[in-house]
């Protein structure tokens, strides 16, 4: 009964409701975000399949035998550079790395120090905290049950108000669905 008062309500407001897509109505800029994304996955796929069907090329493939030639050469470079620095500055740098290294591992224990000491602390709030959560949650539902009583009388009323116009539009609906099918 309650289905058809809504079906029927539905019709006659000139509900423009989708079944097919019944998902909440998005937002101007939810639509603009999701346009652009989907521009965004087409310049994307497009740029991709450009740079492939690039690397088949001659060009493409000559282009990247030269890149793979100039960073081999790049790192020999930078072999005999390093070869050519000063111990003294090679140590130094040595030692900055594992200063670094150091700091991080001390770093480490002192968070790791840090956890054991509020491991009490945590101990002892979670209860309460656990207490708190369950005071609120039973005021919730003592204040959405006052709520509920509180109405309670004025849904009856506006049931007893919509009944008599349900039926009202289910008779007018039975009898325009009995011409139909007398016309048919």
């Amino acid at each position: 009964m309650k289905v058809l008062v809504v079906l029927v309500l539905a019709v006659f407001t000139g509900c423009n409701a989708n079944f097919l897509y019944a998902d909440d109505p998005k937002s101007q800029l939810d639509v603009l975000t999701d346009a652009i994304s989907d521009n965004i996955d087409v310049v994307v796929q497009k740029a991709t399949d450009t740079i492939e069907q690039f690397k088949k090329t001659e060009l493409g493939q000559d282009l990247s035998t030269r890149v793979k030639d100039g960073s081999e050469l790049v790192s020999m470079y930078a072999g005999i550079a390093w070869e050519q620095v000063p111990d003294g500055i090679k140590n130094a740098a040595e030692g900055a790395g594992m200063m670094v290294y150091g700091i991080s591992m001390r770093v480490e224990q002192g968070i790791d120090v840090l956890e054991k000491k509020l491991e009490p602390l945590v101990d002892r709030v979670s209860p309460v905290a656990e207490k708190v959560a369950e005071k609120v949650a039973g005021e919730v539902n003592y204040r959405a049950q006052q709520v509920s009583e509180a109405a309670s009388p004025y849904v009856a009323k506006i049931q007893e108000k919509l009944t008599p116009l349900a039926q009202g539009i289910q008779a007018r609906l039975d009898s325009l669905y009995q011409s139909v099918v007398k016309a048919n």
